[in-house]
């Protein structure tokens, strides 16, 4: 099993999702909603979505641990 990153901003969601990259050097690449401020990186067992129902271009639905 492997760990999640652990210092990522989680906000309640408030129905605004636009999930952009954030500026290198995040590694892994690393995400942000521009709804809520939550973040999110491919060591999260979720799919951003954003508010459309699209997912981010580059992020797969089976997202997780790589």
């Amino acid at each position: 099993m492997s760990e999640a990153t652990t210092d990522l901003e989680q906000h309640p969601c408030q129905d605004l999702c636009r999930w952009l990259p954030e500026p290198a050097p995040h590694t892994p690449r690393r995400l942000t909603c521009q709804g809520c401020g939550s973040q999110w990186d491919r060591t999260q067992a979720w799919t951003p979505v954003d508010r459309d129902g699209t997912v981010p271009e580059g992020i797969s639905r089976a997202s997780g641990p790589r």
